[in-house]
């Protein structure tokens, strides 16, 4: 009985905030062993072996960091795709457009339609020239940005 007094004490003095460390792994060794804990003190007995549950340490599997680095991996080649996928796509619909604003200036006369063939070859090869530089620029900002995503992966490699 005299025990069960102690862990009382030892009890409000963790509630209070008071307990040693030392205290405290009394208790857990208490309540996670003993089988015959009185009625009032269960719900402890549960709080501390599931703080006792909790605090045992999970290690990862030995596969585990190569199977981490094979996600990276496998994220980085799918990003690398899609930013392909989008240069593509955005090549595709520039040209597109510039298609399409040919057929519709083509279709609809006007007071400014550019009749010289010279001229209309100029203006044609400055849209394209500007289209290019444009894309040009998209695709050293996408350099960049791999680079950044290489060295963030080699990163991950290291470690």
């Amino acid at each position: 009985m005299n025990d069960i007094q102690h862990i009382k004490h030892l009890l409000q003095r963790f509630y209070d905030g008071t307990s040693t460390v030392e205290e405290e792994q009394r208790l857990c060794d208490y309540f996670c062993n003993a089988d015959n804990v009185p009625e009032e003190l269960k719900t402890d007995q549960k709080m501390f072996r599931h703080l006792s549950e909790c605090n045992a340490k999970v290690m990862p599997s030995e596969d585990f960091k190569q199977r981490l680095l094979s996600a990276l991996d496998t994220h980085a080649k799918r990003s690398k795709i899609r930013w392909k996928r989008f240069t593509a796509v955005a090549a595709s619909v520039a040209i597109l457009v510039g298609i399409g604003i040919t057929f519709y200036i083509k279709s609809n006369r006007n007071p400014y339609e550019v009749t010289d063939p010279q001229l209309a070859y100029a203006i044609t090869q400055e849209a394209l020239l500007n289209a290019s530089e444009k894309l040009n620029k998209v695709d050293r900002q996408l350099e960049k940005v791999s680079l950044i995503l290489n060295k963030n992966n080699r990163k991950h490699n290291q470690q």
